[in-house]
């Protein structure tokens, strides 16, 4: 089956970067790219159906051509790439993409902003996360370049791994020198002899194919202790499990997401 990215273009000051990662990574295993925009439009009161259309489909010729210009001399020639500029609600159409025969990850950019934003932000995430049945990276403005030497895969005591989910992200990853690090994230009095048999247990799974490890954190304040764990390089991915504490108590109940992923450079993966 082939494989896409697709990339929720909002064409902030993160869309060139975000494109420019996408097609990196894309670069590496042959995949195709289509470029998403959701549009708004303003539908003035007693307008009638035939001139609602004629504004809509407007809005949506005028945003597919700013997807064009955008991508235009950024997306190597030999990508196959798409657009895609409609009114329909994002999750609408994000469900109705993932229906067509493709393997899909979604790839979205992060930005940073003050509280208020940031609130709202995390919502918009969330909604879009617990939403959507498919992979979606979150990428820090910061990066144009797509680099996965390390991955950090949270692995909790309450939520199982998606294996079928993590097995289709390393269908997406083609060095084979990559490093897995399988970690849990415990307080010094939680009890950790099945967490350490599952970690092992996650990281012979895989040993064959990569180089894998098994690490537990334990630490008073494992929100703090997880900035320990990555080191705030670009060629490290960090994975979550959507449901796990460790995504939401630990990065967006405290605005993690934006400490430690925008800050630090490195991009998150959350699994359905």
């Amino acid at each position: 089956m082939r494989k896409r990215f697709i990339l929720l273009i909002d064409f902030s000051e993160t869309s060139k970067n975000l494109i420019e990662y996408g097609c990196d990574w894309a670069s590496h295993i042959q995949a195709e790219v289509l470029l998403l925009h959701q549009t708004p439009v303003q539908i003035p009161a007693f307008t009638d159906d035939k001139e609602r259309n004629a504004l809509i489909k407007n809005a949506n010729d005028q945003a597919e051509e700013n997807l064009r210009k955008i991508g235009h001399g950024i997306i190597p020639p030999m990508i196959p790439v798409s657009y895609l500029a409609t009114e329909k609600d994002l999750q609408h159409t994000l469900n109705e993409l993932l229906e067509q025969s493709f393997e899909n990850v979604i790839l979205a950019g992060l930005k940073k902003y003050g509280f208020i934003k940031k609130f709202f932000l995390r919502n918009t995430i969330i909604h879009t996360i617990e939403n959507t049945p498919n992979i979606l990276v979150a990428i820090p403005n910061t990066l144009s370049d797509y680099h996965h030497k390390n991955i950090f895969v949270g692995i909790s005591d309450k939520y199982q791994l998606n294996l079928f989910e993590f097995n289709r992200l390393l269908n997406f990853i083609d060095n084979k020198e990559t490093r897995i690090v399988f970690f849990n994230l415990s307080r010094p009095d939680d009890d950790t002899t099945e967490v350490e048999k599952m970690l092992k247990e996650h990281a012979d799974m895989f040993s064959e194919n990569y180089k894998t490890f098994y690490e537990i954190y334990v630490s008073d304040n494992p929100s703090k202790n997880i900035q320990n764990i990555i080191s705030g390089k670009s060629n490290e991915l960090l994975v979550v499990q959507k449901g796990e504490r460790l995504l939401t108590d630990y990065l967006f109940r405290k605005f993690l997401i934006n400490d430690l992923v925008y800050d630090a450079k490195t991009p998150l993966i959350v699994l359905p």
